[in-house]
């Protein structure tokens, strides 16, 4: 049980406390739950990285080349999707990247001898038995290509739809010669 000392002082402190005031304050308090971006409503970190992703994003519009907006609403997922993808496994070299770092001399001398790809896989091996990281990250990689690999495929569905609908709904010329229309 707390005593009403300690809980009027919570009180008292708590009234203190009204978050941030500046925008600039505001705007980074809203990041404090932001980890990797990989479920981020706003996924984007930095301005070079937008400018990064409107060039992807450019690319898959002139290979898609969708026709209506749901279109352009699947193939703007499926790009989001193979983008953070990218983000994934640039992260999960990273952590490896870093196991070696951290754990180098230790790998060093428990393993004399290794060579760069035996130094590798001591690292992820460390990596996977010290930390969830990896895997976490290999869960969201996985999800973010399901969504990719399923949006893609709904999109040429639709698109494969909507071609077959304009060959049936094209008038059908008529059979008979026009010198016979004609007479």
């Amino acid at each position: 049980m707390i005593s009403e000392a300690r809980a009027q002082a919570a009180r008292k402190n708590g009234a203190r406390s009204q978050g941030p005031k500046t925008t600039e304050g505001k705007a980074r308090s809203s990041q404090n739950g932001f980890k990797h971006g990989l479920r981020a409503k706003d996924p984007l970190l930095h301005p070079e990285e937008k400018e990064v992703f409107e060039g992807y994003k450019a690319m898959y519009f002139e290979q898609y080349q969708p026709e209506t907006a749901f279109e352009s609403h699947l193939i703007s997922r499926a790009c989001l999707a193979d983008f953070l993808s990218e983000r994934a496994r640039k992260m999960q070299l990273a952590l490896i990247d870093l196991e070696l770092c951290l754990e180098i001399s230790n790998i060093s001398h428990t393993f004399e001898g290794l060579d760069e790809e035996g130094l590798l896989a001591a690292g992820f091996q460390s990596l996977v038995d010290r930390s969830n990281s990896y895997a976490s990250l290999d869960r969201h990689l996985a999800r973010l290509q399901r969504e990719s690999v399923r949006t893609l495929a709904q999109f040429e569905q639709l698109r494969a739809a909507g071609k077959q609908k304009k060959c049936t709904s094209e008038p059908k010329p008529d059979p008979t010669p026009l010198s016979q229309a004609a007479a």
